[in-house]
Formats: structure tokens, C-alpha cells, sequence
């Protein structure tokens, strides 16, 4: 029984051995020509250092649009949705009341222009009078003061006029801004009173981003910072500068308003989710090629070249990803040196003609 049980170990303990055989001995043959690789020196690299944070595009123009005078609302001309232009009417305020001011106003101001023409002719001539000494002082007086009156009643007359012609013009609401409806508050036959909202208008071809940024990172950020923009519902993938920070922050979340320019607004609507990436500074760090890496099962590794230009497999562990290179945390050091492609598979113990990479891949963007 136990012979049985030796003879059935002997291949498995060959296999260890074979195994072990690799990893100690060259696995090119004797005679054999070394395996031609790319083969390059790690050093460290200046990458970039980003915070990510998320935020909602907003229209950088939104108007609330309010009533000045009190009254019933006669018409809505326009819908949520509509694009409306600078100057559109947009809401009529019922002007029957305001429209009987107006004429009240302006019957004032005919009796006001005729009594100062009569109060103005009556000063010429007793002016000329009194020049010839044909009238007594006192009674001219009288006259003059008459003649000034009239016109300061005019004057009176004619503002109330105004305001009254100016109460009427208010009764038609019109768009400030061109835009989107986005926001209606009131119906046909409600009342309007001052200061109350009736409709909302966004320019959306002003379209920014709005986010917060914690308070241990508003110090590295500054107007005028490029920053990368993500969109998913628009599948935009962009750029955008900084174009407000607001140096004040909420004393409850510890964070502050900051808000970004897109450099392209097509897709973009107001309301959506966006992603800002910040560029705060660089630091420096071991970056290789995405083709140095290994996978063996659950393992990452890469091959690395001894003195005697023979190849050892080396498990790593990896960081961030920049474009087409990978951040080393740990496994190899600055100096060494690794297989970056070969046209045939390598092992441990392959002895490696070391060939340099045609051009080096620089890292552009740290991962986040």
C-alpha cells in the first residue's frame, strides 16, 4: 500500500520541480538566441492630481417674471417650453382699470394746458402793461403768480399722465430676456400682484455648471482653471474654465459655490448631472505601459530584466490609470528594468535582447 502510494506522488513531484525549474533556471534552451524585447528603464513622472466633484447645469440667466401693478390676468400667451425672444408679449394684465386712469389723467392734463395758455396770455399782456406803467404792481404780481401756477399745475398734470400712461404699458408683460418658458405659476383669470412670480424664462444658450467644493479644497482652486466636464445624459466628454468662485461658503454643508463655463453647450440643457474634475497640482510617480503588465489567474505582474538581461516574473500592484500607462504602487522601483512587448511569450529564467521603446509614452492626466 504504501509503495502504491509513492509511485502515484512521483509525477506530481516531478511537476513541482519542473515548475520550480523555471523560476531558477533559464528557460532558453542552451544555444538557443535570446528572445528580442522592448525593454525600458522606470523613472518617475510628473502626473497630475485631480478632485472630482458633481454638480447640475444650470441657465446662468433665469428670470422670474412678476407683475407691477395689481389686477386680473387677462391672457397667457405663451407655454411652458416655448422659446420665447427678447421683447415677445408674454402675459396681458386686464387694463380696463388702468386704461380709466389714463383717461383721467389725460382730461387733467387738457384742463391743466388750457388754463396755463389762458394764465400765459393773460401774463403777456399785462407784462407789456405794467412796462408802460399802465397797471399797478400788486395787480401784475397777481398775474405773475397766477401765470406760475398754471404751470406748475401743467407740470403735475402731465407726470400723473405719464405714470398713468406708464401703469398702462405694465399691463403687457414682455419677455426681458429670449430663453425658455420654464415656469408657469398663474391661469388665465387669477390675480396678479406685484412682486408675485407668474412665469420663469431661462437663456439656455447661457448654460454653466454649478457645484460645491469642500473647504480643504476651495484654496486650489482659481478663475480662469481649465477644468474636465462630463455629461453623461448629453455624452459630452469636455472642457470648461472657472468663471465664479464665490468666497463665501454654507456654514452648514462647509462648501462653496463654484461655477464653470462649458466650452460647448450643444446637447446641453439645464437640470442635467455633471461631473467636474479640478486639476489641483502634480505629483510625481512610477507609470509603465499598459502592455508591461501580466495577469496570471488573480495575479498582476510584469517581467523584469536582471544584469544578464534574464527575465523575472514580479507581482505588482497598480494605481490609477493614465490614457494608456498604469501607476505602480508597489513591486518594482525607479531604475528597473521591465519588458514592455515582445513578439513571443516569456518566461522566467528567458534570456532577453534588451531592444528600446521607438518613443515614450508620457502620462497626461492622472486617474481619478
Amino acid at each position: 500500500m504504501k509503495r502504491s502510494l509513492f509511485i502515484m506522488l512521483l509525477p506530481a513531484i516531478a511537476a513541482l520541480a519542473a515548475c520550480g525549474s523555471e523560476i531558477s533556471t533559464p528557460a532558453t534552451p542552451p544555444g538557443q538566441p535570446p528572445i528580442t524585447a522592448v525593454v525600458q528603464t522606470v523613472q518617475p513622472e510628473p502626473i497630475s492630481e485631480h478632485y472630482t466633484t458633481t454638480g447640475t447645469l444650470i441657465a446662468d440667466e433665469r428670470v422670474d417674471i412678476a407683475a407691477r401693478v395689481m389686477g386680473f390676468i387677462h391672457t397667457i400667451h405663451v407655454k411652458e417650453g416655448q422659446r420665447v425672444t427678447k421683447g415677445q408679449l408674454l402675459l396681458t394684465i386686464d387694463p380696463t382699470e388702468t386704461q380709466t386712469q389714463v383717461s383721467e389723467a389725460q382730461a387733467r392734463q387738457s384742463q391743466a394746458q388750457a388754463r396755463y395758455a389762458e394764465a400765459e396770455a393773460d401774463y403777456q399782456r399785462f407784462k407789456a402793461l405794467f412796462e408802460q406803467q399802465l397797471v399797478a404792481i400788486d395787480h401784475f404780481r397777481k398775474i405773475e403768480l397766477a401765470y406760475r401756477l398754471a404751470g406748475q399745475e401743467l407740470h403735475a398734470a402731465q407726470s400723473l399722465a405719464d405714470r398713468s400712461q406708464v401703469q398702462l404699458d405694465y399691463t403687457s408683460i414682455r419677455a426681458p430676456v429670449s430663453g425658455i418658458v420654464v415656469g408657469k405659476y398663474k391661469e388665465a383669470g387669477d390675480m396678479a400682484t406685484p412682486g408675485t412670480p407668474l412665469l420663469t424664462v431661462e437663456n439656455t444658450r447661457q448654460i454653466m455648471v454649478r457645484t460645491y467644493v469642500k473647504e480643504d479644497r476651495i484654496r486650489d482652486i482659481t478663475l480662469g482653471d481649465n477644468v474636465e466636464l462630463e455629461v453623461e445624459a448629453a455624452r459630452l466628454h469636455g472642457h470648461g474654465t472657472v468663471t465664479q468662485v464665490v468666497p463665501s461658503g454654507d456654514p452648514v454643508t462647509f462648501s462653496y459655490l463654484v461655477k464653470i463655463t462649458p466650452e460647448s453647450t450643444t446637447g446641453l440643457s439645464p437640470g442635467m448631472f455633471a461631473r467636474v474634475i479640478f486639476t489641483t497640482g502634480s505629483s510625481a510617480a512610477l507609470t509603465i505601459p499598459q502592455t508591461a503588465l501580466v495577469h496570471r489567474a488573480d495575479l498582476t505582474g510584469v517581467y523584469s530584466i536582471d544584469r544578464d538581461n534574464i527575465a523575472h516574473y514580479r507581482m505588482v500592484r497598480t494605481g490609477r490609470s493614465i490614457d494608456d500607462r498604469i501607476e505602480v504602487l508597489s513591486g518594482i522601483t525607479a531604475g528597473d528594468r521591465i519588458i514592455v512587448h515582445s513578439t513571443l511569450p516569456i518566461h522566467s529564467g528567458d534570456r532577453i535582447e534588451a531592444q528600446p521603446p521607438a518613443s515614450k509614452s508620457m502620462p497626461a492626466a492622472a486617474g481619478r
